[in-house]
């Protein structure tokens, strides 16, 4: 009688083990999430203009008036591009809001045909 007893024990213990065995191994491993994209920063660094810059006509980017660039002119580089200034008063505009400008740059190359040119 003994060894029913320690059957049936030894049989619901298996039974119990496989039980909590097989429903921690049907949980599905936790995903590691993916991590969130850092924005990346742009930057503003001054800049002063080089030899092959010098002489060159470039447009103030906060007031649009051509300029020629010296090596004293203002300038700065933002998002790998230069953007020269009349005045330092405008750098610091620039700086302070440099979307505003560069945005206002973009909508003018993206005007239509000149007036008088075809398609054709």
């Amino acid at each position: 009688m003994k060894a029913w007893k320690l059957l049936a024990v030894f049989i619901f213990s298996v039974a119990l083990v496989t039980l909590i065995g097989c429903g921690k191994a049907e949980e599905q491993p936790a995903q590691k999430a993916e991590p969130e994209p850092v924005p990346v920063e742009k930057t503003i660094a001054d800049y002063t203009p080089t030899g092959e810059d010098i002489g060159t006509e470039a447009a103030c980017a906060v007031c649009g008036t051509t300029l020629k660039v010296s090596e004293t002119t203002q300038a700065v580089v933002y998002d790998n591009a230069v953007y020269y200034f009349c005045t330092a008063e405008e750098k610091a505009a620039f700086a302070a809001n440099p979307e505003k400008y560069v945005t206002g740059v973009e909508e003018v190359g993206t005007e239509a045909e000149p007036e008088g040119e075809t398609g054709n």
